[in-house]
């Protein structure tokens, strides 16, 4: 009865290897081959993709002693929408070229706030405002975040002044109070506005942090990371005192919409501006005039002296 569970050789049918079997056991060493292929690659581009977003310190580190120079060029062309406004002011160019070298020393640190001396020395290149070159110094203090106030001697006293400049670090107090971002971060701040009355800010602008990477300029080459500012619907509207109003010499309201992109590159660990680029358009409307105006900024460091 058994020998019918049996081959002619005497092995059990059930260990006899089909052809199909045979085909699917060289399938299956290649399937693991292949599978195996898959592993090594997969390992491989791992090790290849970074692990995580890489991280942005913002502490400001100075060396007292040291001296940044800057070259900037600001252009600013106004367009008159009043045809007869327009031959009137054909006097004056409507467009304006400006070189400027900015020297920037750091002269002290408290252990909390660093003192810079800046000067700026301005030269207008359009005819006839060309002339002789003009000069301007002030005192910024500086703290370990980049937050800055400048220190201006009026008569007697010595007034402190926010850094609200359209390329001022205010927008930045926000992120820079932490001890560091990610690359990608991006935040809205409200547009600063000025304490004046009257006058009604409304708007923002969003602050994107970008790559880590190398930059060239004239002072050598330094790790950088970017900072790009855009606005949105930013709106500057004034009121004229009641006071003022009934000179026909002085516009009863006064309405700015301004559209800007600003990009800055800051050296990675220090915060030493590296470069700079701004472009602003406004458009500028009153009961006396109607005009809009656009500027681009560069700004480069060209030397970097170290004590």
């Amino acid at each position: 009865m058994s020998d019918k569970y049996n081959t002619v050789d005497g092995s059990n049918s059930s260990d006899k290897q089909t052809p199909n079997s045979a085909g699917f056991r060289r399938f299956g060493k290649k399937l693991y081959a292949l599978i195996a292929v898959v592993a090594v690659v997969i390992i491989a581009v791992a090790l290849l993709v970074p692990q995580g977003v890489a991280a942005i310190p913002l502490n400001a580190d100075y060396v007292v002693g040291e001296k940044m120079i800057y070259d900037s060029k600001v252009t600013v062309t106004m367009e008159f929408d009043d045809p007869s406004l327009a031959a009137i002011m054909g006097q004056t160019p409507n467009s304006v070229s400006v070189d400027a070298t900015e020297n920037v020393e750091v002269v002290d640190f408290d252990g909390e706030y660093y003192t810079l001396n800046r000067t700026t020395t301005m030269n207008l290149n359009t005819p006839p405002l060309n002339s002789t070159p003009i000069s301007v110094s002030m005192i910024e203090k500086m703290n370990k975040t980049g937050y800055s106030t400048y220190l201006i001697n009026i008569g007697d006293t010595t007034q402190a002044l926010p850094d609200i400049g359209s390329t001022g670090n205010s927008y930045l107090v926000q992120l820079l109070n932490k001890p560091e971002v990610k690359v990608g971060d991006s935040i809205t701040v409200p547009y600063p506005a000025l304490d004046i009355p009257g006058m009604q800010v409304t708007g923002d602008l969003t602050v994107t942090f970008g790559e880590i990477e190398e930059l060239t300029t004239p002072a050598g080459t330094y790790r950088v990371f970017k900072i790009e500012m855009t606005s949105n619907n930013i709106q500057i509207t004034f009121n004229t005192p009641a006071a003022a109003s009934s000179s026909p010499y002085i516009p009863t309201d006064i309405t700015m919409n301004s559209d800007m992109n600003y990009q800055v590159y800051l050296e990675y660990g220090t915060l030493r501006q590296i470069k700079a680029d701004m472009q602003q358009t406004s458009i500028f409307q009153s009961s006396l005039i109607n005009y809009t105006s656009t500027t681009t900024t560069e700004t480069t460091l060209n030397q970097h002296i170290k004590p």
